[in-house]
């Protein structure tokens, strides 16, 4: 079966195709309406698609899809691979729970730590039994530029350079661009170490995946051992179509 999935978030959308688990074509455009999916869609009619919205209303698209083929809108009450022990899982994050399902298919029965480095940076914990608790959600890398600049009298804005340190920004800065930068770009990677620190004592054999858009930031400087996946939020939306209608 050809599968679209979708996935919709803050800041851009995805659209890909998948046939039995590969991906065939993918699109990632900051236009998540109907119009970016028809052109995308313009040789294909999918058998079956699945979509994941964070803030986007995903109304228009839904009724689009429906006279094509059918399909899913995410939600936590859904059939999943994995068990949501999340305290209130009817505000988790479907792009969260895709990541999840991901992991899952990558490394049944292994405890794995997801690091999505996108606006926000989430760290994500799947345990050996499937089930997923929970996790951290930081400002992102920019956020973290944006935010001392807002909310300051004085502080400037600074962009993160095109070429960055091969090991990592310094951690101590030497001007107020550059303890800025240390500030977001040094700390996030002490933090992402950090996060996979903690959770390796109490999961020794623990798997570490890497997505989300400054995932290659973080990838070619994190002394851990990683698995960098940038279509995990893709992959795990797949898993979940091919659940929902072994489910049905």
């Amino acid at each position: 079966m050809l599968h679209l999935v979708a996935d919709l978030g803050n800041t851009t959308g995805k659209f890909a195709l998948l046939k039995d688990g590969e991906l065939l074509s993918m699109h990632r455009t900051a236009d998540r309406g109907t119009d970016a999916l028809r052109t995308f869609l313009a040789d294909s009619v999918p058998d079956a698609w699945i979509i994941s919205s964070v803030r986007t209303d995903s109304s228009e698209i839904t009724a689009y899809l429906q006279d094509l083929a059918p399909g899913f809108v995410l939600d936590h009450q859904m059939p999943l691979p994995i068990n949501i022990t999340y305290e209130t899982p009817e505000t988790l994050g479907h792009d969260r729970i895709a990541a999840m399902v991901g992991a899952w298919k990558m490394f049944p029965g292994k405890p794995v730590l997801v690091i999505d480095a996108g606006t926000c940076i989430k760290y994500d914990i799947l345990l050996p039994d499937g089930s997923f608790p929970g996790g951290t959600i930081a400002p992102g890398l920019r956020m973290r530029l944006e935010a001392m600049h807002t909310f300051t009298g004085r502080l400037p804005f600074v962009e993160i350079p095109e070429q960055t340190w091969p090991e990592g920004p310094p951690v101590t800065g030497t001007s107020t661009a550059g303890s800025l930068l240390s500030g977001a770009l040094a700390a996030g990677l002490l933090e992402a170490e950090g996060m996979i620190a903690y959770y390796q004592q109490n999961q020794p054999y623990l798997k570490v995946l890497l997505t989300g858009g400054d995932a290659p930031f973080f990838a070619s400087r994190l002394k851990s051992q990683i698995f960098a996946v940038p279509e995990l939020i893709l992959s795990g939306l797949d898993e979940i179509l091919r659940f929902q209608f072994n489910a049905i």
